[in-house]
């Protein structure tokens, strides 16, 4: 009788200390506030990029990538040799960690953070160190990273951060960082269309540093899954070495082409949100046993006095966050709906903080 080799010892090690994830169906009528997703369908041109595309459905994508690479260096101020596009932001992620990360290997991040990067390090060996941001501010000091950064391979900045909505690091503070680090520099800029903060500018000046971009969340098409990176022309090679040949569909790329046509679409989604944001963050403040923190993304992290608040919104039908499990205190993180979502929300909210 042949002994196979038990499965858990073909499998990569590594992926031991990883969950998988666990989508379930929302219930029908749900009230989505939990993935910072637009509330908003993607702009009208887009919708019809996105059927016209289909015709070229049977070819390789090869001219929509050219194109929609020349489209974001012209968005971005740069030559498309430093576009790099793939399947939604996530998947730039693990080609930059593919690209550089080696067993033993550690990075940087703030706590807390988006995860997708400490997953996609430990995917490749690596080992992730962290620094805590204090929630009164939740901002993360030059001298703190430079000092503990030091034998790091990388050092990640997600700015505005995510959960926390604010901006960890000014664009002269990562600067500072790129001048005196002689490892990589990643900032994600997912949320860069409601912040205005960027350091795309600095890329030209240095080799190090990765700008890491989604049309998710301001450009609404999450489903579509498009992301880019923005980078030197040397790392932006190197990229496209370890990432697959042909990562979005034609469909996505084009839908994205059309998307760069309607800026003024994207800017009109832009402040409803923001409108929203600061309406529903001045209604928290006035919600007793609630502390929201400002934002400036399409979501708002706030505390509450119930750690069930999450379970109990859910029993309602209406999802958040939460991020009580990660952090010291009943913390949670809300996305902004649309005006009837978020009543919704606060009155359902008021209802469970007062029973």
């Amino acid at each position: 009788m042949t002994v196979l080799m038990p499965i858990e010892d073909i499998l990569k090690p590594e992926l031991r200390a990883l969950s998988c994830p666990n989508h379930r169906p929302y219930p029908p009528g749900a009230i989505r506030l939990d993935l910072n997703e637009s509330p908003f369908p993607p702009s009208p041109k887009v919708i019809r990029a996105v059927v016209e595309a289909c015709y070229e459905a049977n070819r390789y994508p090869i001219e929509a990538e050219l194109e929609l690479e020349s489209k974001i260096a012209e968005y971005v101020g740069l030559e498309s040799s430093n576009i790099v596009i793939g399947n939604g932001s996530d998947c730039l992620i693990h080609a930059v960690m593919d690209a550089t990360i080696r067993p033993g290997d550690t990075i940087l991040m703030p706590f807390p953070s988006f995860q997708v990067f400490a997953i996609a390090v430990t995917r490749n060996g690596g080992n992730v160190k962290y620094v805590r941001l204090k929630p009164d501010k939740f901002k993360l000091p030059p001298d703190v990273v430079i000092d503990e950064a030091r034998n790091c391979k990388a050092i990640v900045i997600v700015n505005p951060n995510n959960p926390t909505g604010n901006i960890v690091m000014s664009p002269n503070e990562v600067e500072e960082i790129l001048s005196s680090f002689n490892g990589l520099v990643i900032v994600d800029e997912a949320y860069y269309e409601y912040s205005r903060v960027t350091v795309v500018n600095l890329v030209s000046d240095f080799d190090n540093l990765v700008v890491l971009r989604t049309f998710s969340k301001a450009f609404c098409m999450a489903g579509l899954r498009v992301g880019y990176a923005v980078t030197s022309k040397v790392m932006a090679r190197a990229l496209r070495k370890v990432r697959h040949e042909f990562p979005v569909s034609t469909v996505s790329l084009r839908a994205a082409i059309a998307a760069l046509d309607d800026l003024e679409y994207m800017r009109r989604i832009v402040s409803y949100i923001e409108r929203e944001r600061k309406k529903l963050y001045n209604e928290l403040k006035a919600i007793s046993g609630v502390t929201p923190f400002p934002s400036c993304t399409n979501f708002i992290l706030f505390k509450a006095s119930r750690r069930d608040l999450a379970r109990l919104l859910a029993k309602r039908n209406i999802f958040i966050r939460d991020f009580s499990k990660c952090m010291d205190g009943n913390y949670f993180r809300v996305s902004i709906g649309r005006s009837d979502e978020n009543r919704i929300f606060l009155k359902t909210l008021r209802e469970i903080l007062e029973s």
